[in-house]
Order: structure tokens, then sequence, then C-alpha cells
């Protein structure tokens, strides 16, 4: 178990992901931990790139007082790249399907299975209540919940311009 953020997280690679993080550690690194790309940012046994070591760290909240995997503990990196193999596979340009990667890539551990730290939960919940309203009556309440705001009061559009902002950005996600 690894912690970060008040987070455990149970670093429990497969055999098939444990073979594959070896073959990506020996192909990007040498399987060195301190390793430092003279050309890019790339850096630790996995070559993180810094900001998608960043990326992963934050999602574990394993590592995130590092500025690059090369200065983080091998326990750390190992956590990450496992996230990162779980959630985008090894072959994507946000793990290490880059220009770098073997000819052909890396073996898929999944073999075109779902990911195993991918969410199998819906980014919506249509049970209960929900699942027996139509779309006209949810549009409909959500138009009066519109209508009732109060836009000559500063605090409103304040909140509104944050909502907006935040709306903007999940859909960027």
């Amino acid at each position: 178990m690894h912690e970060g953020r008040g987070l455990m997280y149970n670093y429990n690679p497969t055999p098939a992901e444990s073979s594959v993080l070896a073959q990506i550690q020996a192909h990007e690194s040498g399987g060195n931990y301190t390793a430092q790309n003279p050309t890019s940012t790339a850096s630790g046994a996995y070559q993180f790139i810094d900001s998608t070591w960043q990326f992963a760290s934050q999602h574990t909240g394993v590592g995130t007082q590092y500025a690059t995997a090369a200065q983080a503990p091998p326990s750390a990196q190992d956590v990450n790249a496992l996230w990162l193999l779980r959630n985008y596979g090894p072959n994507s340009t946000t793990s290490w399907g880059g220009s770098e990667g073997p000819p052909g890539g890396y073996p898929d551990p999944y073999q075109n299975a779902s990911i195993p730290g991918a969410s199998t939960q819906p980014i919506v919940d249509l049970s209960g209540d929900a699942a027996s309203t139509s779309s006209a009556d949810i549009l409909s309440s959500l138009q009066s919940a519109v209508d009732s705001i109060d836009v000559t009061n500063p605090m409103t559009d304040l909140a509104l311009a944050a909502a907006g902002v935040a709306a903007v950005w999940l859909a960027m996600r």
C-alpha cells in the first residue's frame, strides 16, 4: 500500500502488467529510476514527461511532492506507471505510445479486455426516480431553476461565471 493525499493505493500488478512494465522500463531507461532524457523532460524508469508525471501522481496521490519522476522513489514511479497503464494502456499518446516506443508498440496486457483501472461507474446516475423521469420533465425542472436565479445580485454573476468556467473545463476533459 502506498499513501498519498490521504489515499491508499494498492500496488498489485497482475503478472501480465508486471511483464509489460518491465518491458517499458527496459526500453525507456534500461531500468534506471534516475534517468533523465537530455532532449526532453522525460525522466525516471518509465520516462514520464513532467506533465504526465504530474497528471498521474495527482490521480494516484502518490509522488505529488516531486516535480519530476526522476526525483521520486522507485515505489512512487511504479505506482504511477501502473495507474497510467491501467487507465490508458501501454500504447496511447498519454502513456508510452509516442514515437520513442518500440516498433509495433508494447504488448497489451489486457488483450482487448476492459482496462482494470478504468471506472465502471456511470457518470450520470439514471437509477431510481431519474430512470422514470422523462427528459422533457428534467429539462423543464432545470429551466424553472434557471428562471428563478436573481441575476441582479453581483454574487450571482460571480457564481454563474464560475459555473460557466467549470462547465467549459469539464467539457474539455
